[in-house]
C-alpha cells in the first residue's frame, strides 16, 4: 500500500482528490510538465503496509470508491441507491450502513488461481475470500454504488462474470461468452454491466437480476472497455457512451440509446466515432467531423456497418500488426482524458468532445436555416474523439532520425518497427505516427526544406511523405508516393534537396532513381501515388548501405559492403569514379555543402575525405574504436559529426582533421545521427533505445569564460588593494575564495614576518569551515616541499593550538589530511636532524683549521664565536685583543700536535714543505 503525502506533493490537495476547478487545473498543469510530474511522483508517495498472503501471482486489484456522487435522472430526481432511495426512507435503517462505515478502506485482489480476497487497509486483515473462477481472473471491480449493492464483480478466462455480495456472501454468475472475458464496465447509473471478450461480442447484463439483456457482435477481439469523462453534462441520461479497443488498433466510441418509454430494457448501440491510435490531431479532427456527419444520417436501430467509416477504407488499414493491438483503456479524471495503451507500450491520449449541433447539420433544413445555424442542446450522440498526444513507452533499437518541417522543431524517428514516429524536439511528445510499411524501417531522409520525408524498409518498398505543421502544435502527415521495385530489403534511400527525385539502394545491389511528379500531393488524396523507376543500375558487388545527393543535385554517392565508394551522375546514374581505400565495408557517405569533397565512413574505423576533382583521398581521420556508422557535415562545412559502434559521437575539424569533441552518453552502438541546418543541435540514437540531444554551447562557454576572467581581474585588483592596506584577514579570505594558493601563502608569510601569529589564530577560529578546509589542504601541499614546509608546520601548529581535538575531529576530511601530513612531516624532521648532525662537522673542521689561522685567531673554537665577532674580526685591535685573551693550554696542545705530525712525516721520508 502506497499513500500520497499532500504536503510533499507538487499538486494541490484538490488535485489529489480529483476535485474540479483549481485542483484539476493544477493536475493538468503538472501533467503537462514531465519534469514536474516526475518530481511529484518521486517525492509524494510513501510506503504504508505490505501483505504477502497469496500463494499465487496477483493479477488484478481494485479499491472501493465510496465517494461517487448521486446521478440525477431527467426530471431532476435523485437516483435510487446513492444518498437516498426512491421511497425517501432513512438510510440509517439500511442493513448496509453498519458495514459501510469501514467500506472506503476496502480493496480487492485476484490471483492467477481464480481466488478473490477483500482486504481492510486500516485494520490490515482479509475480510472475505472466495474461490469463484476456475482459471485466471482478468479483472475485478467493486460495484460503483456501495449503498445500493456492496459487491465485488470479477471476470476470468473461463468466460464468466461473477458478482460476490459481501453481506449475503452469495455468488451470482453471468456466463454468455465463449472465450475469456477481458474487461467489463458499469453504466453511469449502475443498472447495467457491459462485458467484452475475445469472442468478438459485447454482452449487456442487468446488475439487479444478473440476466443477459443484449448480445451485440462487434467483429474484433476487445481487450478494454470504459466510459469517457465528459466536460459537458447532458440531461439525456438514457444515453450512455462507451470506449472499446482491441486487436483492430482502433478506439471506438459507442453510444447506447435506451428507450425510456418501455418498461423492459431495450437499447440501441451505435458506433458514433472511430479513431486509429497514432494519427495526428489534425487528421483525427477532420476524420471525426466526416464520420460524425455520415453516421448521424443513419437512423437509430439500423444495423452496424463498421466498414463504412472513412478510416476503414484508407490504405494500410487492411491488417494491423500485433504491436498496434490495444491492451488497456484508462480514465484520467484530472485532465478528463482517456489513456489508450497498445502492445508496443505506447500510450495515446484522447479527448471525448461533445459537439453542439446546429440546425444546418440536420437533413431537410432549408437554406435559410442553414445560414442561421441556430444552436441546439448538446447530445451524447454528437460526441467524437480527438487525439491529444502519444507517449512512446519503448523505442527499441533506434535506426535513423531526421529533422522535419521548415522550422525543424520536429524530428522523425525510425526504430526497430514498421512505424515512423514524429516527435516534438522541444517537449519530446510524439505528435504523429507514419503508418504504411509492413516491416522494419531502415533509413530516413528529407529534402532541404524538411517538409518531405522518404523512408525505406525491409518490405522492399520506399515511401514518400509530406509533413506540415498543424494547429495546436501538431503536425499533419500524408503518404503521397510509394516506390515498389526492389527484390530485397531497401537499406538506403536519399531524397534530392529539391524534393523531386528519390534514389534507393538495397540488398539486391541495385540503385534506382525515382522521379516525383509535381502534382503528387494533389493526386495522393485517393491514396499514395505509385512511382516508376526511371533508371536502374547494378551499382555494387554487394549490398548498398548508403546513398547521398550532392548539394546541387547533380551527383550521387553510394557506399557498399564491397569496400568501395562510387560517384554517379544524377541524370542517368552513369558511374563517374570508384573510390578505393577502405579495408572494410562502407557504412555511410555524405557530401560537404561548401567544399567539393565526398566523405565516407567504414568498418575499418576510419573516415576518408575524397576530392571530387581528381577523386583522390585528401585526408584520413582516425579516432573511433569501431565501425563508423553515420556522418553529417555541420557548421557550414567547417566541422564533421560522426557516430560509431563504440557508442561515441565525435566532432572533427575538417581543416586540421583533429577531433575537437567526444560525446559519450550511449551504452551500445549509435546508428542514428541527425543535425539541424544551423549546426547548433545534434541528435544521436542507438541500440540502447536512447535518444540524446546535444546543444552546441561553445559561444556560451566562451562568454562565461570572458565573464569569469573579468571577474577574476577585478577580484585580484581588490586583493592587491587589501594587501597594500595590510588588511590580512580580508586578503586571506579573498585569496581563498579566488582559489589562489600562492597568494594565500604569501599573505601568511607576511603575517608571520610581522609577528601576527596570534592574529592568524583568531582568523582561523572565525573562518568558515569550507574556507578552513581549503586552507589546510593548501598547507598540506606546501608541506610536500622543503622550501615551504616550515610555513606549513607553523600554520598547522597554530591550527592545533586554536582548535580542540573534538573540533578538529568534526571537520570533514581531517583524518585523511592528517594521514597525508604524517609522512612528509617525518621526512622533514629526519632532514633537519641530519643537518644538525652535519653541523658538528663544521665545528670539527674549524677546530682543525686553527693551526692555519693567525696567532690571534687561535682562541676562536666554535662557529658561534665567529658569528659573535661579526665584522670586527678584521680590525687590528680585535686581533690583538684576541691574542691577549687566548688560552696558553690550547696553543701548547696545538704546537705539540703540529710537532708530532711533522716528526711522523719525516720518518716516512716526506719533506717539511710537504708536511
Amino acid at each position: 500500500i502506497l499513500q500520497r503525502d499532500a504536503a510533499r506533493s507538487k499538486s494541490t490537495p484538490a488535485a489529489l482528490a480529483g476535485g474540479p476547478a483549481e485542483g484539476e487545473a493544477a493536475s493538468a498543469e503538472a501533467a503537462a510538465d514531465p519534469r514536474t510530474s516526475r518530481l511529484s511522483r518521486a517525492g509524494a508517495w510513501r510506503h504504508v503496509r505490505t501483505w504477502k498472503d497469496h500463494n499465487r501471482p496477483v493479477v488484478a486489484l481494485c479499491f472501493l470508491d465510496n465517494a461517487r456522487p448521486a446521478r440525477a435522472n431527467g426530471d431532476g430526481a435523485q437516483e435510487e441507491g446513492e444518498q437516498g432511495n426512491g421511497g425517501g426512507e432513512e438510510t440509517q435503517d439500511d442493513p448496509h450502513s453498519s458495514f459501510l462505515s469501514v467500506a472506503p478502506s476496502l480493496f480487492a485482489t485476484a490471483t492467477s488461481s481464480g481466488s478473490i480476497r477483500v482486504w481492510d487497509t486500516l485494520k490490515g486483515y482479509c475480510t472475505h475470500q472466495v474461490q469463484g473462477h476456475e482459471r485466471v481472473v482478468s479483472e475485478v471491480q467493486f460495484f460503483p454504488f456501495p449503498q445500493k449493492q456492496l459487491a465485488v464483480y470479477s471476470a476470468g478466462e473461463d468466460g464468466a462474470v461473477r458478482a460476490f455480495d459481501l453481506l449475503t456472501k452469495r455468488v451470482h454468475e453471468m456466463k454468455n461468452h465463449l472465450s475469456p472475458v477481458t474487461a467489463f464496465h458499469f453504466s453511469g447509473d449502475g443498472r447495467t454491466l457491459v462485458s467484452v471478450g475475445r469472442d468478438r461480442v459485447l454482452n449487456v447484463w442487468c446488475t439487479q437480476t444478473f440476466a443477459n439483456l443484449k448480445t451485440l457482435p462487434i467483429y474484433e477481439s476487445v481487450e478494454a472497455i470504459t466510459t469517457p469523462l465528459l466536460s459537458v453534462a447532458s440531461p439525456l441520461w438514457h444515453e450512455s457512451l462507451y470506449l472499446t479497443g482491441g486487436d483492430a488498433g482502433c478506439v471506438r466510441l459507442w453510444c447506447e440509446d435506451r428507450d425510456a418509454s418501455k418498461t423492459e430494457h431495450t437499447s440501441v448501440w451505435r458506433v458514433i466515432d472511430e479513431v486509429e491510435v497514432g494519427v495526428s490531431q489534425r487528421m483525427a479532427l477532420e476524420d471525426a467531423k466526416v464520420r460524425r456527419k455520415l453516421l448521424r444520417k443513419q437512423k437509430k436501430g439500423s444495423a452496424l456497418q463498421l466498414g463504412n467509416t472513412p478510416l476503414e477504407k484508407k490504405e494500410g488499414r487492411k491488417e494491423q500488426s500485433a504491436s498496434a493491438h490495444i491492451t488497456n483503456i484508462t480514465q484520467c479524471p484530472a485532465s478528463r482524458r482517456v489513456a489508450v495503451t497498445t502492445a508496443d507500450h505506447d500510450i495515446s491520449f484522447f479527448h471525448v468532445i461533445v459537439d453542439t449541433p446546429t440546425e444546418g447539420d440536420d437533413e431537410g433544413t432549408t437554406k435559410k436555416k442553414k445560414k442561421k445555424k441556430a444552436k441546439s442542446e448538446p447530445k451524447l450522440s454528437d460526441a467524437f474523439l480527438l487525439a491529444d498526444k502519444i507517449i512512446p513507452g519503448y523505442l527499441d533499437e533506434v535506426v535513423d532520425m531526421r529533422f522535419v518541417t521548415e522550422q525543424q522543431s520536429y524530428f522523425a524517428l525510425a526504430s526497430n518497427s514498421e512505424k515512423v514516429r514524429i516527435f516534438n524536439a522541444d517537449t519530446a511528445d510524439c505528435n504523429a505516427t507514419l503508418l504504411g510499411h509492413t516491416d522494419v524501417v531502415l533509413c530516413l531522409d528529407t529534402d532541404k526544406s524538411g517538409s518531405r520525408v522518404v523512408s525505406s524498409s525491409k518490405d522492399c518498398t520506399a515511401r514518400v511523405w509530406d509533413i506540415s505543421p498543424a494547429e495546436h502544435g501538431n503536425v499533419a502527415v500524408e503518404c503521397v508516393a510509394k516506390c515498389v521495385g526492389h527484390t530485397e530489403s531497401v537499406s538506403a534511400c536519399a531524397l534530392a534537396h529539391s524534393g523531386r527525385f528519390v534514389v534507393t539502394g538495397g540488398q539486391d545491389r541495385a540503385l534506382k532513381l525515382w522521379p516525383i511528379p509535381g502534382d503528387v500531393t494533389a493526386r495522393a488524396r485517393t491514396g499514395p501515388v505509385p512511382l516508376a523507376a526511371s533508371v536502374t543500375v547494378m551499382g555494387h558487388e554487394k549490398e548498398v548501405n548508403a546513398v547521398a545527393w550532392a548539394p546541387n543535385d547533380k551527383l550521387i554517392a553510394s557506399g557498399s559492403m564491397d569496400r568501395m565508394v562510387r560517384v554517379w551522375s544524377a541524370d542517368k546514374l552513369q558511374m563517374l569514379s570508384t573510390l578505393r581505400g577502405h579495408r572494410r565495408g562502407v557504412w555511410c557517405v555524405t557530401f560537404s555543402p561548401v567544399d567539393k569533397v565526398v566523405i565516407s565512413g567504414a568498418g575499418d574505423m576510419t573516415i576518408r575525405i575524397w576530392s571530387l576533382g581528381d577523386y583522390s583521398c585528401l585526408k584520413t581521420l582516425q579516432g573511433h574504436a569501431h565501425s563508423v556508422l553515420k556522418l553529417s557535415v555541420i557548421s557550414s562545412g567547417l566541422q564533421l559529426a560522426s557516430v560509431s559502434s563504440d557508442g561515441l559521437a565525435k566532432v572533427w575539424n575538417m581543416r586540421s582533421g583533429e577531433c575537437v569533441a567526444t560525446l559519450d552518453k550511449h551504452d551500445e552502438k549509435v546508428w542514428a545521427l541527425a543535425t539541424r541546418n544551423d549546426g547548433e543541435v545534434i541528435m544521436t540514437g542507438g541500440s540502447d533505445s536512447r535518444v540524446c540531444i546535444w546543444h552546441d554551447n561553445t559561444s556560451e562557454k566562451e562568454q562565461e569564460k570572458r565573464e569569469a576572467m573579468d571577474q577574476l581581474t577585478l577580484s585580484l585588483q581588490e586583493l592587491d588593494n587589501v594587501m597594500r592596506a595590510k588588511d590580512y584577514r580580508k586578503a586571506l579570505l579573498l585569496a581563498l575564495e579566488l582559489e589562489q594558493p600562492h597568494r594565500s601563502r604569501a599573505i601568511i608569510y607576511e603575517m608571520m614576518k610581522d609577528g601576527m601569529g596570534e592574529d592568524l589564530g583568531k582568523i582561523l577560529k572565525q573562518m568558515r569551515r569550507p574556507s578552513l578546509i581549503k586552507l589546510l589542504l593548501y598547507a598540506r601541499d606546501w608541506n610536500t616541499t622543503s622550501a615551504h614546509a616550515l610555513l606549513a608546520q607553523k600554520l598547522f601548529g597554530i591550527t592545533f593550538t586554536v582548535f580542540t581535538p573534538t573540533e578538529l575531529g568534526s571537520i570533514p576530511g581531517m583524518e585523511r589530511l592528517l594521514t597525508a601530513l604524517e609522512p612528509y612531516t617525518e621526512k622533514h624532521r629526519d632532514r633537519i636532524d641530519h643537518l644538525y648532525q652535519q653541523s658538528f662537522l663544521i665545528d670539527y673542521v674549524l677546530s682543525s683549521m686553527k693551526s692555519l689561522a693567525p696567532h690571534n685567531m687561535t682562541s676562536v673554537d666554535t662557529v658561534e664565536e665567529i658569528e659573535e665577532m661579526d665584522d670586527t674580526i678584521l680590525l687590528p685591535e680585535a686581533w690583538e685583543n684576541g691574542a691577549q685573551k687566548s688560552s696558553g693550554k690550547k696553543h701548547k696542545k696545538g704546537r705539540e700536535a703540529a710537532s708530532v705530525g711533522t716528526k711522523r712525516k719525516r720518518e716516512r721520508g716526506e719533506g717539511p714543505g710537504k708536511a
